[in-house]
């Protein structure tokens, strides 16, 4: 069995699930190394979630491995397991029980002591900043709070990769700050993160690496200022006109791609000194108005949209 610092914390080669005839995830391959804080970006329906669960054991491959820390996830699933949490985007958990206790009870899945899984409840509690509501039920926790339980849950048994499925959906801007300054320490500490999320300024401010997947594949992957410097039109024009309707923008050769609506037209251009002058003449001789006009760096939100053609959250 693999061991050591240059054994993968995740490798998958060739990964294929089919659910009756359809095909979820097709030939996946990726290698997150030890100590990543890796993203998995994609729309709907574009395997984010299978890909998971068949990494946490949750779901079989049709064909393909994975495995964690040289652990295959298929024929060493226990093995596998111990090494990992999850932390999923629904409260699944039991409202019932004091916070303190949701913690401690999945500690003994893993046939850790009593007093071993008490001290751990604190010191998790105490890293989530909620160590005043160990006695607090569950049913009585905000939204937020809840949301660290969840975290807090997956930490118990000191997992060596941590899989993260939307951490910080309704939440408020606050508090998702907050989880994403403990997230970063949690990371510092050497722990392999594994992200999810529909907010991109999520993947941008925390992934050090992001792969976009879409219709089962994955279509890109790097560094977020890696995929935005690769983007073909690498900045955008923003511009406050008037008019209920444009001409064909594409007549200028430095516009790659452009979209309108009330008011506002954004375009994407290859040239951004010589596209403004051309778009500006060219507005002005079809009497378009330009109230104001400014310049912003691609996103890898572009980046995303330009791949997929969707927006992140259909």
């Amino acid at each position: 069995m693999e061991t050591g610092n240059d054994v993968p914390a995740i490798s998958i080669k060739g990964l294929v699930k089919r659910f009756n005839g359809l095909v979820a995830v097709d030939g996946v391959d990726l290698e997150i190394s030890q100590g990543e804080f890796f993203g998995l970006l994609g729309p709907n329906g574009a395997g984010k979630t299978t890909l998971i669960r068949m990494l946490v054991g949750l779901s079989t491959p049709t064909s393909g491995s994975a495995s964690i820390f040289g652990r295959d996830v298929v024929k060493n699933p226990i093995e596998a397991r111990r090494l990992i949490g999850v932390s999923p985007q629904e409260y699944n958990f039991d409202e019932n029980l004091k916070a303190k206790e949701i913690l401690t009870y999945h500690a003994g899945y893993y046939g850790m002591g009593r007093e071993e899984r008490e001290r751990r409840a604190d010191e998790i509690l105490d890293f989530l900043g909620i160590k005043d509501k160990a006695g607090e039920y569950c049913d009585k926790l905000s939204g937020g709070m809840k949301r660290r339980l969840l975290i807090g849950r997956a930490l118990m048994q000191n997992p060596r990769v941590l899989f993260l499925d939307e951490p910080t959906t309704g939440v408020d801007v606050q508090l998702r700050r907050s989880l994403w300054d403990l997230l970063k320490k949690l990371n510092a500490s050497g722990t392999t993160i594994v992200l999810t999320t529909h907010y991109i300024e999520e993947a941008e401010s925390l992934c050090g690496r992001v792969a976009i997947m879409d219709h089962g594949r994955i279509i890109a992957i790097g560094r977020p200022e890696d995929l935005k410097r690769a983007e073909v039109d690498c900045s955008k024009l923003v511009l406050d006109i008037e008019g209920d309707s444009i001409p064909d923008l594409k007549v200028i050769p430095e516009v790659a791609r452009y979209s309108y609506g009330k008011g506002k037209l954004t375009v994407h251009v290859t040239d951004t000194g010589t596209a403004a002058v051309k778009l500006l003449d060219y507005l002005r001789s079809n009497r378009i108005a330009v109230r104001s006009m400014h310049v912003r760096e691609s996103t890898l939100e572009d980046v995303f949209i330009r791949l997929t053609g969707r927006d992140l959250r259909e």
